[in-house]
């Protein structure tokens, strides 16, 4: 139990806490706007922006774009061999020469001239060890290759038009010609002049085109001779001067052809030299009357070389 308080006691007053002095927060400035932003830095960034696009660009481009350089570029110690030429087929043949022309052909042929038609115009190869056999007439002989130059002033032209419509055009040494599809060629040298060429033998046809590209033309035409240049005639003006077509009947009563009539060879109309005696003729001929081609200007009776 508590004692009760002394009333004469004086009061004891109430306790005072102590007081903490805290200072003022400083005064809060109003925050300043942002300043502009400048014109300039505005262009200057968009230009480093496009500068960047444009550099990556460029980057990403070239690294997507195939290499042109080799995958495996050759070693530059690894020596280059020289490219050899072609071999030359033709190196090692023989030379034919003609006052006109000449040409190569294969060391296993040889040639010789046709007979009866000296002068080197018409001319025959045969296979070395065979014995030359000359075709003539209705007769097949054993020649590869052969050539016969003779008078003609008709053109490549009518000789398609009239006798060879599936000959087909050619250029040989800057020289036209027509060739036919039984290896026939025909040469124009001059105007009344043509080179024909058979080489229709199988033996002949693989050298062919390689004879035919060694050809060499003398620009001169060939000067007529007074000797038979070709076997085949259709008229008188294909024969040379002293010459004439005559159709292969010796007829002592031309122009009939009867009993008295001997065919002297076979074939169709020959160019012949004329004569008024055998010493015009040749050793092997006689000078005889002739039966003359229809149309020739050459008087029935004319005396020819047979």
């Amino acid at each position: 139990m508590n004692p009760a308080p002394d009333p004469n006691s004086a009061a004891t007053p109430p306790s005072t806490p102590p007081t903490i002095n805290v200072p003022p927060p400083p005064p809060i400035s109003p925050s300043s706007p942002n300043p502009p932003k400048s014109p300039l830095l505005l262009v200057l960034g968009g230009i480093i922006v496009i500068g960047i696009i444009a550099t990556g660009a460029y980057f990403l481009a070239k690294s997507q774009k195939p290499s042109s350089s080799p995958s495996n570029p050759p070693s530059p110690s690894s020596p280059q061999l020289p490219i050899s030429p072609s071999p030359d087929p033709t190196a090692n043949w023989k030379t034919y020469a003609h006052s006109a022309f000449t040409f190569k052909y294969p060391i296993n042929w040889y040639f010789q001239e046709v007979p009866d038609f000296p002068g080197g115009n018409n001319v025959s190869f045969f296979l070395v060890g065979t014995k030359a056999d000359h075709g003539y007439g209705d007769h097949e002989g054993n020649e590869v290759f052969s050539f016969e130059l003779s008078k003609d002033v008709r053109s490549l032209d009518e000789l398609k038009r009239d006798y060879y419509k599936d000959a087909v055009d050619l250029i040989i040494n800057d020289k036209q010609a027509i060739k036919t599809s039984f290896n026939l060629l025909i040469i124009k040298i001059s105007e009344d002049e043509k080179l024909s060429i058979v080489g229709g033998k199988e033996t002949a046809k693989p050298y062919l085109d390689q004879i035919l590209s060694t050809f060499k033309f003398v620009d001169s035409p060939v000067s007529p001779t007074p000797k038979k240049i070709s076997n085949t005639c259709t008229s008188d003006n294909q024969c040379s001067p002293g010459f004439f077509c005559d159709y292969g009947f010796n007829c002592a009563q031309a122009p009939q052809k009867g009993p008295g009539c001997t065919k002297i060879y076979s074939g169709s109309q020959k160019c012949i030299k004329k004569c008024n005696m055998d010493e015009d003729c040749s050793a092997t001929e006689s000078c005889q009357i002739v039966y003359v081609a229809s149309g020739s200007d050459v008087a029935v009776g004319t005396q020819g070389c047979q």
